[in-house]
């Protein structure tokens, strides 16, 4: 599983590469205004269908037909609202183009709609190999319309088409990898069911849109579309220690927290061990991105990019955040209205802070904006973590610092050697990158030793945790 899942993030990042040297940052702009658009519509009638079957304890299958026939409605009333706003859209942020790749777009809706619900028993019984066989799917179909098309067309279509193509896979692929629903009877009964754990996911799923894709919105009717095309890269960049490692280690875990919520010991003891080993991983590569994002960005994507640098590094910073789940946790013991809170404050935070540090500073306000929103809720949502798991605060946090405190140090020692070794050449490049991972490497190692970091306990158990997930719910003995 680890294997399949590092091989679809390497072919997304050199997705992201291709595209971005063939590409205008006012092509990734007009992308992400469409989908600021769809994602809006999709987030406004989000019905949290899948994690509500996920979650439940019993058998799900005779909530599928209901739940297929509730995204099939669904999807009919989004397409007909998007031909009929796309116009409205288009002089908003004063892109004509706008009209047609939304009316074009509807194809990715109808074609998401129409997804097999069935797919979600392959999280929720844990078969991940076969789940992440799926998403590949969608991933590879994307990456290769997108670049043939980008070396032809050479503007936005290459990435709406690639975009649709990749819905259209992952419908047809739900139905191969697993069999449709038995009926598609419509139950009143097993639709109230699933609503009245899914209306929480609703709203908490409307605000972080509000909180990203609202802030996408933002910059490109205030910035323009060129500067959301560079926040768009910068965003999808920083993300990359996150979705690399933590996002592997978190698709797993609301399926697995699932099973365990009767049992908080196993629960608690899963919990901590993913955070833990999220952030070993995860921290590191934030650093490294954080002292080397003008570099990175020069020899990758080109000088046309080089204006997002400064907001990238913010969000480097707030990608450290984003190495901490909590959501997984809140929705799988059955708390979600926990999580709609927790978004609540975070975008009342946005809210205030995000016109006039954009005003002042441009995406890299934007960008600080977004951070001081997550900033403001850690506390928070660690604290009520903490009361679910009956662990204490202190604690928690002790075992985030010190992987942290490593990244610090690392960070400072590496823009140190730049300082000696200016990193203009490979070699000096590669060179102050492993001296950094060996530093770090080091002194977590060191920790270990003094019994405040548990590295021996993480390097004993990543792959039990990354090979074979059902392990944390068998049975004793």
């Amino acid at each position: 599983m680890f294997c399949l899942k590092s091989a679809d993030r390497f072919l997304g990042l050199l997705r992201l590469i291709v595209l971005a040297r063939l590409l205008l940052p006012e092509d990734f702009g007009l992308l992400a205004a469409a989908l600021f658009v769809v994602n809006g519509l999709m987030a406004f009638s989000e019905m949290g269908l899948k994690e509500a079957l996920i979650q439940k304890k019993e058998a799900i299958a005779g909530y599928l037909g209901t739940a297929w026939w509730i995204n099939v409605l669904r999807t009919v009333v989004l397409t007909a609202v998007l031909w009929g706003v796309a116009p409205l859209v288009a002089r908003l942020f004063g892109e004509q183009s706008l009209v047609g790749i939304l009316r074009v777009m509807s194809l990715a809706l109808v074609c998401g709609g129409l997804i097999n619900p069935h797919i979600a028993l392959l999280q929720r019984e844990l078969k991940f190999n076969r789940y992440f066989l799926f998403a590949s799917v969608g991933s590879i179909t994307e990456a290769c319309v997108s670049i043939l098309l980008a070396l032809w067309l050479r503007n936005a279509w290459a990435l709406v088409w690639g975009y649709i193509f990749r819905n259209a896979a992952l419908m047809i692929a739900s139905y191969v990898f697993c069999p449709p629903p038995a009926s598609f009877v419509f139950l009143r009964s097993k639709a109230r069911e699933l609503f009245s754990f899914a209306k929480h996911i609703f709203v908490s799923g409307f605000l972080k849109f509000l909180i990203s894709s609202g802030v996408d919105g933002f910059i490109a009717a205030t910035l323009g579309i060129a500067s959301l095309g560079l926040y768009q890269l910068g965003n999808k960049v920083s993300q990359l220690p996150t979705t690399e490692v933590t996002q592997h280690l978190f698709s797993v875990a609301f399926p697995v927290y699932a099973r365990l919520q009767e049992d908080r010991a196993r629960l608690r003891e899963g919990y901590l061990l993913m955070v833990r080993s999220a952030v070993f991983f995860s921290f590191p590569l934030a650093g490294l991105l954080f002292v080397f994002a003008e570099e990175i960005v020069f020899v990758f994507f080109g000088a046309k990019w080089l204006p997002m640098v400064p907001a990238l590094r913010i969000l480097c910073i707030y990608g450290l955040l984003r190495s901490i789940d909590y959501g997984s946790l809140f929705m799988a013991v059955g708390r979600p209205e926990i999580i709609t809170r927790i978004t609540w404050v975070r975008f009342c935070i946005v809210a205030v802070t995000l016109y006039p540090l954009c005003r002042f500073f441009g995406i890299a306000g934007v960008a600080f904006s977004v951070f001081l929103g997550a900033l403001g809720v850690e506390g928070w949502a660690s604290y009520r973590m903490c009361r679910i798991l009956d662990y204490p605060f202190r604690e928690f946090w002790r075992g985030i610092f010190y992987p942290f405190l490593a990244m610090v140090l690392m960070a400072l020692f590496m823009l140190w050697l730049k300082t000696v070794y200016p990193a203009d050449r490979i070699l000096p490049l590669f060179f102050i990158i492993a001296a950094g991972l060996c530093l770090y490497l080091g002194i977590v190692f060191i920790m270990n030793k003094r019994g405040v970091f548990p590295l021996t306990t993480i390097v004993r158990r990543i792959k039990e945790a990354l090979g074979d997930t059902r392990s944390y719910v068998h049975e004793d003995g």
